[in-house]
């Protein structure tokens, strides 16, 4: 992996939204807190980050559900006409100015602010597939789908342009990873026909373990009668189109044998009530995995065109407290898949970016999150280039901690336990923070 890259410091709100360049992928912080969001209900006066959250609805230390968004660039779709682009200027002038061009963590991108934010909704071109940023198409890949998706949407979701997600990965089956499903229905694509039904005209795929799909079963039992379920994730294009053919003749010979394929979409019709429909393929709980993502065979490499291999990405299990599994991703070029997940991240090629739990201040333990002495002992153990904290609850105000953390990288190398520059930043992530970073 190459250590080249930008980090755009400033607030989404701040700075023009632009598609990654062929070769390159961004990611966008969705969501930078723990479980209750921040700020928290019940906590105002009490000194902590949620006044500062308050204060500041826009600033870094309002924070919602942990959630990233890959976005990468397509080449099996073409550019848009300029003119289908210019109607949005003016709105765009007028928010950026509303937004008073506040800059999170520095930076130069304020000059371009007065053009930053393009509306997503002007964008919906019936005839138009696919997801687009300006004129370039992209492909978008979203980690979980917690309680606060829906004003992480328009907070920083609807910024990237958003029409549909492209791929759904979920870490585990909490409220704060998976609460969101049911909005997720306005970001896929479906029709009414004649009948009132409606029918899915795209399944979104979907990646979660079996503890996680058991979890659903039981908690938006609708929205899983309504999804497929796909089998296991596979590991390469041709089995994994293999897979899918076996599994549409199984859907029509099942349509056919219980009387539904009559009906106008035959098994892609779901009913009078619009929900979220999923494309669920499993993942293995007990060891690393390569799986297949289909959309990232669509990505544009450096060359611009050559579609012929996906980006690389590797499943792995942690623990979310003793007996409880969520799951992990590696993106990007990494070496062979050894037994344990903690040697897996060790085998690596140089991990340049590490988004890992921070939930409370060094001194204090959780038995479920890292803490910021955890998350250090973790930097020390994989030495990635990059350290960006999220999960962050209420008792890390985000500019104060920004600057203890630069102290304890300080003292990690003053101790011997890194060299200096061999990390090359530890800090909070930011919910609209985004990265620039090679595939």
């Amino acid at each position: 992996m190459s250590s080249a890259f930008a980090i755009q410091h400033s607030h989404i709100a701040s700075q023009p939204v632009q598609a990654p360049p062929p070769g390159y992928m961004i990611l966008t912080v969705v969501g930078s807190g723990v479980s209750t969001g921040v700020p928290v209900i019940g906590h105002l006066g009490l000194g902590c980050a949620c006044e500062h959250a308050v204060a500041d609805p826009s600033g870094p230390n309002c924070r919602n559900n942990i959630s990233l968004l890959i976005t990468l660039p397509r080449c099996d779709l073409p550019d848009l006409p300029v003119a289908q682009t210019g109607s949005t200027t003016a709105a765009g002038t007028k928010d950026s100015e509303n937004d008073g061009g506040n800059s999170r963590g520095g930076g130069a991108a304020g000059a371009a602010s007065a053009t930053a934010f393009r509306p997503s909704h002007s964008f919906f071109a019936a005839e138009r597939a696919g997801n687009y940023i300006g004129t370039k198409p992209v492909a978008h890949i979203l980690i979980d789908c917690g309680k606060t998706f829906r004003d992480a949407y328009f907070k920083v979701m609807i910024r990237c342009n958003i029409r549909t997600v492209d791929t759904l990965l979920l870490t585990h089956g909490h409220a704060d990873a998976v609460a969101g499903l049911d909005d997720l229905r306005d970001l896929q694509t479906m029709h009414m026909v004649s009948t009132g039904d409606w029918v899915i005209d795209s399944f979104v795929p979907t990646y979660l373990s079996p503890s996680t799909l058991k979890t659903l079963e039981k908690s938006v039992d609708y929205i899983i009668r309504n999804s497929v379920k796909s089998g296991h994730a596979m590991s390469t294009p041709s089995e994994h189109a293999a897979q899918l053919a076996e599994r549409q003749q199984q859907r029509e010979a099942q349509a056919v044998a219980n009387g539904t394929a009559h009906k106008e979409g035959g098994w892609r019709n779901i009913g009078i009530r619009r929900s979220t429909a999923l494309d669920l393929f499993c993942m293995d709980e007990e060891r690393p995995l390569r799986m297949h993502l289909p959309i990232t065979a669509t990505a544009a490499t450096a060359g611009g065109t050559d579609a012929a291999s996906d980006l690389p990405f590797y499943s792995f299990p942690v623990e979310h407290g003793k007996g409880y599994v969520s799951m992990a991703w590696v993106f990007g070029h990494v070496s062979h898949i050894p037994a344990t997940s903690m040697a897996f991240l060790q085998d690596l090629v140089k991990i340049d970016v590490l988004f890992v739990d921070c939930l409370s201040p060094s001194g204090r333990v959780s038995p479920v999150h890292y803490c910021e002495d955890g998350m250090m002992d973790l930097v020390v153990a994989l030495k990635p280039r990059h350290v960006f904290g999220v999960g962050m609850h209420c008792a890390l105000e985000h500019f104060k901690w920004m600057a203890e953390l630069q102290k304890a990288l300080g003292s990690q190398v003053a101790a011997g336990h890194l060299r200096a520059g061999e990390v090359q930043c530890v800090e909070l992530s930011y919910d609209g923070m985004q990265v620039l970073l090679p595939q």
